[in-house]
């Protein structure tokens, strides 16, 4: 899964910087959150995607808890190192909403793009 590939480096050193409850290092975690609101925005679903992690920010410590209860499961199909960090992700509120900052700041970008491009459909 191509989504994942910010994950797939291998664990922080002992003198790299560390976000506290967060497995990787911030330029991991940095690298996962451009990837996935650069997934979210060239699909579309920049406001389908805020809204659910808008929602899901109160109970973000609750889905990761969830995310290593079925991490014997998950392991198989995506690896350890992929479900741990991606737990760790959830296990902070201010990831989520970075992750929501960066959405809406690459919608706000593109907006004018496909505004212009709109407008050159309809000239021919």
């Amino acid at each position: 899964m191509s989504w994942w590939k910010p994950l797939e480096t291998s664990l922080p050193e002992a003198d790299e910087d560390v976000t506290p409850g967060f497995d990787v290092t911030k330029r991991q975690r940095d690298a996962m959150i451009e990837h996935l609101a650069q997934k979210v925005v060239s699909s579309g679903m920049e406001i389908p995607a805020v809204m659910m992690l808008e929602m899901s920010k109160p109970v973000s410590f609750i889905l990761s808890q969830a995310v290593l209860i079925l991490g014997p499961v998950l392991y198989m199909f995506m690896g350890t190192e992929r479900v741990d960090g991606f737990a760790g992700f959830l296990n902070s509120r201010e990831n989520l909403e970075m992750l929501i900052k960066r959405i809406e700041e690459l919608t706000n970008v593109s907006a004018p793009e496909k505004a212009a491009a709109g407008r050159n459909n309809k000239e021919s």
